[in-house]
Formats: C-alpha cells, structure tokens, sequence
C-alpha cells in the first residue's frame, strides 16, 4: 500500500485540492482529511459512507493552578486559541498577577 500526505501549515494552498484529485484517480483508495477547522474533502469526492462512527476527543485543556503564576504565557504561545485572559492564578508564595491584567 501506497501513503501520501498533503500538509502544509498555511490555509488556502490547494492541500485538498490535490489530495481529492489523488484520490480520484486511485484505484480503492482510502481518504482521511484531518483538517480541524474545515474538513470539507468529503464535498469533492461524494464518497460512499460505508461506517460511521462517534468521535471522542482528548480531555479538555486546564491550567494546573498549583503550577500557575499569572504570566500569561500559556495565553500568548497556545495556537488554538484554548486559554482565556479571564482566567486568575490561584495565589502562591510568589508574586502573581491574573491574566486578565494583561
């Protein structure tokens, strides 16, 4: 069996484009779009549903608050847009600021 992987970090590029038009001319061919904001393959292809299945996520994000100071880092470098400014370190012995002060 044959593997191809379309990816690419940036949006708009043709990525599934091109994976629908290798899998169109594939012979069999199984397709997974992984896309977590818009996986829209399926409206190229009209493929035949043949299982379906319930999708289970991973646990939800949460800041362990024994370990938070405040600092917003967490905030600043999460790319999925998971941690809210509204959030308050719990007091520690050092100093902490909420994250809404940021």
């Amino acid at each position: 069996m044959r593997q191809i992987l379309v990816i690419s970090g940036k949006g708009g590029t043709g990525k599934t484009i091109i994976a629908a038009s290798f899998a169109a001319l594939a012979k069999n061919a199984v397709a997974a779009d992984c896309d977590v904001d818009a996986a829209d393959l399926y409206l190229l292809l009209h493929p035949e549903i043949k299982e379906r299945h319930k999708f289970k996520g991973l646990p939800r994000a949460e800041i362990d608050q024994d370990r938070c100071t405040g600092c917003g880092r967490c905030y600043d470098v999460c790319r999925f847009n998971a941690v809210q400014k509204n959030i308050t370190a719990k007091p520690q012995h050092r100093k902490t600021r909420p994250l809404t002060s940021l």
